[in-house]
């Protein structure tokens, strides 16, 4: 498969753990991937890229941006599809599960993007309890909200992944919450009659 027919995934959070791993693999799976973190991530961010262009070859995408800032996500997308052409066009066939005559389509986000604040409840402050929801909440449905808008402009469905901690079952009580939302998010299975292939 040449570079540009590649399939493109966005990677928050990709300078460390577990957006590193993601994007190791999907590298290693054939994916062209845009990293994301945030600028003071970037030297982290730029190992990871060289990583990447060794395992695959293909054009791979730094990108740093704040995901709980919208016009930050918005400019994120839109940069990746002018840099890259689009979130994805793939062909692609498994055939236990697909028609081998049909073309299927993935556009893929992954929004990994997070923070932890150990505190009690009656520890945290208010500060703390914003970020946390900021970030963990307010950035996932950002990278959802864009994703999902340039998924729609292409017409041709996709992915949008999110990633969860358990963080939120350990007591922390602003990740309690945020992980809360992000797990509400992710249990809503879409409609087997949605227009737009989600």
């Amino acid at each position: 498969m040449s570079s540009s027919s590649a399939k493109v995934s966005l990677v928050t959070g990709a300078g460390q753990g577990i957006g590193k791993a993601i994007a190791l693999q999907l590298a290693k799976d054939g994916f062209r991937v845009v990293l994301n973190d945030l600028d003071s991530n970037r030297p982290k961010l730029l190992e990871l890229l060289e990583e990447l262009n060794s395992i695959n070859g293909y054009t791979n995408l730094v990108y740093t941006a704040d995901v709980s800032v919208e016009q930050e996500v918005k400019d994120m997308v839109e940069h990746s599809v002018k840099e890259l052409g689009s979130l994805d066009v793939v062909r692609f066939f498994r055939a236990e599960n697909l028609h081998p005559d049909r073309t299927y389509f993935h556009i893929q986000m992954v929004a990994n993007a997070g923070i932890v604040k150990c505190a009690r409840l009656v520890d945290t402050t208010v500060e703390d309890w914003d970020q946390v929801l900021t970030i963990n909440a307010r950035g996932t449905f950002l990278c959802y909200k864009h994703a999902g808008k340039q998924m729609i402009a292409q017409g041709r469905g996709g992915r949008i992944i999110g990633a969860s901690s358990i963080a939120g079952k350990m007591g922390m009580s602003s990740n309690c919450q945020s992980i809360s939302s992000l797990k509400a998010r992710l249990q809503r299975r879409p409609s087997p009659r949605s227009i737009h292939g989600f």
